[in-house]
């Protein structure tokens, strides 16, 4: 799945959560994508490293976006 990952999270995924950390946008935009099945259960994400690539912000950004997913059981992380 190395498509370029904003088709999965949308062109749009810097505007969702108003004034929010770049990381609150992220965990929505992820979330939504698992919620509407464009993340299909089963299916492994890209790296931390290669998300945060394909979308120029920092691991760190991408890391504290994920923690709230894996904590809701929605991700599971290796």
């Amino acid at each position: 799945m190395m498509e370029p990952f904003t088709r999965v999270v949308g062109q749009d995924w810097r505007v969702r959560g108003g004034d929010a950390p770049l990381c609150r946008h992220l965990e929505i935009a992820l979330r939504t994508a698992i919620e509407d099945g464009r993340l299909a259960a089963g299916v492994p994400l890209p790296s931390e490293r290669a998300i945060a690539a394909g979308l120029s912000i920092s691991r760190i950004t991408v890391r504290q976006a994920l923690a709230p997913l894996v904590a809701d059981g929605l991700v599971v992380t290796r």
